[in-house]
């Protein structure tokens, strides 16, 4: 009381800078416990049963070892049972001792009343409606905290809380929420083999300009920088639709092969404006339709297509219409749920021009050639199931279709779709483990990819991989498609691979290796950061 407590630290000069920082750190951690120590003391000598478990190994801030802990506890309360039924004999010839039960716990509640407090910026009919609760209706606690949880995933409230009091056989819901501020800014550094170094960040912004509207960009700051831009205005009291207009752009490296060799390296931009109409009023499902414009050039900067090409630029009109669902209970190595996409793409219109290079001995000129591709269709279907097999165990099934009305690659490259690498970027690209980065390209193709995923402790993730490609079936059996070798010299593929991960606060970090049943070249990836 009053005094002071004055720490020297010493540390000797024969420790490397990095154990000098850590016994430093230990140190004034621990000094800053000093006073709550000799509390501790003070209060052990007032009690009549002193129970000190056997907790070496473990420090304060063990917390995700607090079953480890509490087992230990338990073993150490077991050496004093008769210590307790001899104070417990003793208390009972005093007098009847309280006795302590838990509530009753119904199977469901008929909600009569639904109360919400703290909110401000929206209505309690709002929150109802994310909620899907309306009053008169039987709820069990699992599908409470199921609607809690959705009103959290609104992202309008930092917290959110309910209590049920009794009415007689009817039951009131109290809900009290904390509502989350207007703006929001998320930043991430992340790095992976295949796409460098880059700096993410998110900026979204609610109610800017209009009420009931959400403001989102986002960019990556990298090699293959990226940047989307949009703005959502919902429709209804209640939400149920949304309109959007943004845009998406991404400057990117493109590979062109022939023959699995690589003969140039483009440099391609795309810029993507778009409108959109879609459903707001599902957690987990949306569906709508786009209008979009697509306008992308390539101009070669590697390799023998910088002699003959100066650049190609294409612009697509075009109408989407897309169905979205998604049930995964996290984002990175998820242990269950189901995730399905699907689209139907209408192109217009679509306008090509390249500048090619004309060389001779006397001289060299560039001209120019415009084409008009004929309109055409694209199928999208994806769909990925996760199966729990135990706690550690999990598959996860991933089957993808393209099927297209184009013909044979033109010079309109970025119509087609690209398959290979690890995580590829760039539109319609999609992975194929064994290949290089967006190595194959084709108008129509079939991918089927099987992962195995063990979790050995928590977070820290062993995966076996097997994916097969097919540029043939099933497709020929819906459309009379063009067929060619678009897989090197193949019309099918089989690559498998491992990867070890760990999904650590700062995102995952994993490595992964993977090869073509067909190449004997070995391709790895070494991924950190979201």
């Amino acid at each position: 009381k009053g005094a002071d407590i004055v720490i020297g630290v010493f540390v000797s000069s024969d420790l490397n800078p990095k154990d000098e920082l850590n016994s430093l750190i230990s140190l004034l951690s621990q000094s800053a416990l000093v006073t709550s120590a000799l509390d501790s003391r003070k209060q052990k000598k007032l009690v009549d049963i002193y129970i000190e478990p056997d907790l070496e190994g473990y420090q304060t801030i063990s917390f995700k070892q607090g079953q480890q802990i509490i087992e230990k506890g338990d073993e150490a309360g077991q050496q004093y049972a008769a210590t307790f039924k001899s104070l417990a004999d003793s208390l009972k010839r005093i007098g009847p001792l309280h006795e302590v039960y838990a509530l009753p716990q119904k199977e469901e509640y008929l909600i009569s009343e639904i109360m919400v407090e703290g909110n401000e910026k929206f209505s309690s009919d709002l929150i109802k409606q994310k909620m899907k609760i309306k009053e008169g209706t039987f709820l069990t606690l699992d599908e409470i905290e199921q609607r809690i949880s959705n009103l959290i995933g609104t992202q309008y409230f930092k917290k959110a809380t309910y209590e049920i009091v009794r009415d007689g056989p009817k039951y009131e819901l109290k809900i009290k929420v904390k509502e989350a501020p207007d703006g929001k800014l998320k930043i991430a550094a992340h790095y992976d083999s295949e796409n460098d170094v880059g700096i993410n960040a998110n900026v979204t912004y609610r109610n800017l300009f209009m009420p009931q509207s959400r403001a989102l960009l986002e960019f990556d700051f990298s090699k293959s920088a990226r940047l989307n831009m949009s703005y959502l205005k919902y429709i209804g009291h209640k939400q149920d639709a949304g309109i959007v207009l943004g845009f998406d752009y991404a400057d990117n490296e493109l590979p062109y092969f022939e023959d699995n060799i690589e003969l140039s390296t483009f440099d391609a931009d795309y810029f993507i404006p778009y409108f959109t109409i879609q459903s707001t009023n599902f957690q987990n499902f949306t569906f709508g339709g786009t209008f979009q414009l697509e306008f992308t050039e390539l101009r070669p900067f590697v390799g023998e297509l910088t002699r003959e090409i100066e650049k190609i630029k294409n612009r697509d009109i075009g109408v989407v219409f897309f169905a979205k669902y998604n049930s995964f209970d996290r984002l990175f190595y998820p242990r269950k749920g189901m995730d399905f996409h699907g689209s139907v793409k209408s192109v217009l219109d679509v306008k090509n021009k390249t500048v090619q290079i004309i060389s001779d001995t006397v001289s060299t000129r560039k001209i120019t050639v415009n084409q008009s591709i004929d309109p055409f269709l694209a199928f999208e279907a994806s769909f990925t199931y996760i199966f729990r097999i135990n706690k550690h165990f999990s598959v996860r099934a991933k089957n993808e279709m393209v099927l297209t009305t184009l013909g044979e690659i033109k010079s309109n490259i970025t119509d087609y779709y690209f398959v290979g690498g690890f995580n590829p970027r760039y539109i319609n690209t999609t992975e194929y483990w064994g290949a290089s980065d967006k190595q194959y390209i084709t108008p129509n193709y079939f991918l089927s990819k099987w992962v195995l995923q063990y979790e050995v402790v928590d977070n820290l993730f062993v995966s076996a991989i097997a994916n097969y490609v097919d540029v043939q079936y099933p497709m020929e059996f819906f459309y009379d498609i063009t067929l060619d070798d678009y897989l090197g010299v193949l019309r099918r593929r089989l690559g498998y691979g491992i990867s070890l991960g760990y999904n650590s606060p700062f995102g995952p970090i994993s490595f992964s290796m993977a090869k073509d049943s067909k190449e004997s070249k070995l391709r790895t990836k070494l991924n950190k950061g979201f």
